[in-house]
């Protein structure tokens, strides 16, 4: 999946989903980076129901300049259809 736009000036940047190695090697690079950025923990959240996704940002040379591994997971939302109390009468 990417996605391309340009943006002041003459850089193109594009959104990409590094394969594990690739943004490993830019996590542990990078001077900002924390261990909780690695694929690996994103592969261990996915054990306990966590979906990881990398998300990376390249320039014009491929290189990524920014990204971050998000974890998603589904709430457990219930609704009791004797929660709510109207008066619709009035």
């Amino acid at each position: 999946l990417t996605h391309s736009s340009r943006m002041a000036g003459s850089m193109t940047f594009t959104t990409i989903t590094p394969d594990p190695a690739i943004w490993d090697r830019f996590v542990t690079t990078h001077p900002r980076a924390h261990v909780l950025q690695l694929s690996a923990w994103g592969d261990l959240k996915a054990v306990f129901g966590w979906t990881p996704h990398r998300v990376a940002i390249t320039d014009d040379a491929g290189d990524i300049v920014a990204g971050a591994l998000m974890l998603f997971r589904r709430l457990p939302l219930r609704f009791r259809g004797d929660s709510a109390v109207l008066s619709w009468w009035r």
